[in-house]
């Protein structure tokens, strides 16, 4: 079970946007289609698959008792490729 919160001003907020997956593949799913729709809302072309990272580092979230935490990361938005990739949320166990 994977689960993913968004990137949001409070760890209270991210939680109630906290979705949980059967597996990373549909997680990753999830995420691109999302910021595929919201890309293309703003009037770019809709993201790519390589597009999404997930940090290689994991660690654990004791706050929220998650383990094998890793960021998730958007390298462009609209027209703007970022040097270092945007945070859009987090995955874990």
């Amino acid at each position: 079970m994977i689960r993913f919160r968004p990137e949001c001003e409070s760890l209270s907020l991210s939680l109630r946007g906290e979705q949980v997956f059967d597996s990373m593949e549909e997680m990753l799913q999830h995420v691109h289609e999302t910021w595929s729709r919201v890309s293309c809302f703003l009037g770019s072309e809709p993201l790519r698959p390589d597009e999404i990272v997930i940090a290689d580092e994991s660690e654990i979230d004791r706050r929220i008792g998650w383990k094998n935490v890793r960021s998730i990361s958007i390298r462009r938005m609209i027209d703007t490729v970022y040097s270092v990739p945007m945070c859009i949320g987090y995955c874990g166990e």
